[in-house]
């Protein structure tokens, strides 16, 4: 029983980690530096508050939201698939 519990906990932690690692959709840009240094400040400039604990929840810029329009604004471009 123990053996399954820890085998279906680490398929849900290996799963996250997959989920996290993925890249974000914008184009390659020629300085890594100053994407991070955008993705950051859009991330925090439009944070969506709290979650139930206590935990700043940061904007999204792989979603449609105002932290994606911020990067857009700056003048990245979304990959086209």
């Amino acid at each position: 029983m123990i053996m399954k519990t820890n085998l279906i906990f680490a398929a849900v932690i290996s799963a996250l980690l997959a989920a996290c690692s993925t890249s974000a959709p914008f184009k390659p840009v020629e300085e890594s530096s100053k994407f991070y240094a955008d993705k950051l400040s859009c991330e925090n400039l439009y944070t969506q508050g709290f979650n139930i604990w206590g935990n700043k929840v940061y904007g999204d810029i792989n979603t449609v939201g105002a932290a994606r329009d911020c990067m857009l604004s700056k003048g990245y471009q979304v990959e086209s698939k």
